[in-house]
């Protein structure tokens, strides 16, 4: 039986492949020159392919002495740390990437020295939620903790949540706009010195202000007086009350803390719903 060949039909699969091809040689021209322009500021760039649940792939750039992964397809905010980066866009790490005449080439065979800081995948969800305090930790914390640490004002702020009937990405929300996470932080002169995660004052509290440091007596104030105060003046008023007392709802200052928690609430939020 003589197989017919649609001479149409072939034309248009080369046209498309060819199509193909030269937007395949652009994309690498363009992801080449933003490697290239790169280096400068990160020496060690390697390339990475990753790919996700779906199968979707994405070329990125990594960094091991910054440990960051720069997005090139994001022109804004393209820098993240690795954990972050697997976090927000559920991908794992694939291939290993490089250079050769022009175009990215990938191989399978990757030198483990080379890319044994990068974590390949986040597969907890509470793990997930303590990278993500470490990090926020380091980008805002005063004073840097640990692994450890973070699991406890973890497991303390789900406690705490509960017995005060709050929503727990509210408490993390609080704990990260007033200290960072930070442990050991002090903040005002005098009657006003504030302590701990959740910047209380000794006056809400009848032992000795060094007690204020221990995580679990922070939360556990500091969520009676969020509590107190969002069951008398609302959500918003009550952040603003958390913060400047009852004559905060007033002020402006209050107000833009209130809305400063309620951005990180949000993103908390969504963080835990992940």
């Amino acid at each position: 039986m003589t197989k017919h060949i649609n001479v149409k039909s072939e034309n248009k699969l080369k046209h498309m492949a060819e199509a193909q091809r030269a937007q395949d040689a652009l994309d690498h021209s363009e992801l080449i020159n933003k490697y290239n322009s790169l280096r400068t500021q990160f020496p060690d760039l390697i390339i990475l392919n990753l790919t996700d649940s779906s199968n979707n792939q994405r070329i990125v750039f990594y960094s091991q002495s910054k440990n960051q992964i720069i997005d090139p397809s994001r022109e804004k905010e393209n820098t993240y740390s690795p954990i972050s980066f697997y976090n927000t866009f559920k991908y794992e790490y694939k291939q290993y990437g490089s250079i050769h005449d022009g175009k990215i080439v990938f191989g399978a065979k990757v030198k483990a020295n080379v890319l044994s800081q990068i974590p390949r995948k986040i597969t907890s969800s509470r793990d997930m939620i303590v990278n993500e305090i470490l990090r926020f930790n380091r980008q805002r914390g005063i004073v840097p903790i640990d692994r450890e640490t973070a699991e406890k004002i973890l497991e303390v702020a789900e406690k705490w949540a509960k017995v005060r009937k709050l929503d727990l990405a509210l408490v993390l929300a609080v704990i990260w706009q007033e200290s960072g996470f930070s442990v050991n932080v002090k903040s005002g002169r005098g009657n006003s010195e504030c302590f701990g995660l959740m910047q209380v004052n000794e006056r809400n509290y009848n032992g000795k202000s060094s007690d204020l440091y221990d995580i679990e007596r922070n939360i556990e104030l500091g969520t009676l007086i969020l509590a107190e105060n969002k069951k008398r003046y609302g959500l918003r008023n009550g952040l603003a009350a958390y913060n400047g007392g009852p004559k905060g709802i007033r002020f402006k200052i209050c107000q833009k803390y209130a809305s400063d928690v309620l951005e990180k609430y949000d993103v908390m939020r969504k963080l835990l719903e992940s």
